[in-house]
């Protein structure tokens, strides 16, 4: 899920401080960068934050992140990269647990809706297409459809095993990650129980009308 082809706008102008104490080298500062610069767009929002508002984050200049990003824009594709890297690890978890398709289906589930909680999540599906230059939504639309197409992966896998019945698996896999959506709003703002156990219970509501017993995928494999 990556994209060799961006090169996050780089422009190197003078040495920099941030991470020094750290000894950072420049692709961890731009880390440094993102990291803080995520945590911003998804409280106040990608079109309510500035390159000033990441430097008083950061308590650096304005030069310093221009040396590592031309533009908010270029921050906001490199937050992107960050985000297809930590989706990639949770989906590298989730295929390397046991269990029949729809299980598996289950945890992706789960794992998409912890991951849309987090700070770099909310970056990538809240974020209003419109403010963003025409390669950055390209960008994201990549890493969007890329999801949906592991998605409607695991929904053939599971329908393949007889473990889920037979849909149309595009659809399914698009009103899930949608779902998946609607419960982290859900819970934003009625927190009475974890976000996990919010997503399981919404899971298991869901394979109540999707997915075939036990006994049935047992027959069929």
């Amino acid at each position: 899920m990556t994209n060799e082809n961006n090169t996050l706008n780089v422009v190197r102008r003078r040495p920099k401080k941030i991470g020094r104490r750290e000894k950072a080298g420049f692709e961890d500062r731009q880390r440094l960068i993102l990291t803080a610069a995520a945590q911003l767009f998804a409280v106040a929002g990608y079109s309510h934050t500035t390159i000033g508002d990441i430097c008083n984050e950061l308590k650096v200049s304005k030069p310093t992140i221009y040396h590592y990003f031309k533009n908010k824009d270029a921050v906001m594709a490199g937050v992107f990269e960050l985000a297809d890297e930590a989706m990639a690890e949770k989906i590298g978890a989730v295929h390397e647990l046991e269990g029949t398709g729809a299980t598996i289906l289950g945890n992706m589930f789960v794992a998409y809706g912890e991951f849309t909680a987090s700070d770099l999540g909310r970056c990538i599906t809240e974020i209003d297409f419109q403010l963003l230059s025409t390669p950055t939504r390209k960008l994201l639309a990549d890493k969007r459809e890329e999801f949906m197409i592991i998605m409607t992966d695991l929904v053939n896998d599971a329908i393949e095993d007889g473990s889920m019945k037979k849909c149309d698996p595009t659809l399914l896999a698009y009103n899930l990650s949608h779902l998946c959506y609607a419960v982290v709003k859900f819970h934003d703002k009625h927190p009475a129980r974890s976000l996990t156990e919010e997503l399981r219970k919404t899971w298991e509501m869901i394979a109540q009308g999707t997915v075939n017993p036990v006994s049935e995928v047992k027959q069929r494999n």
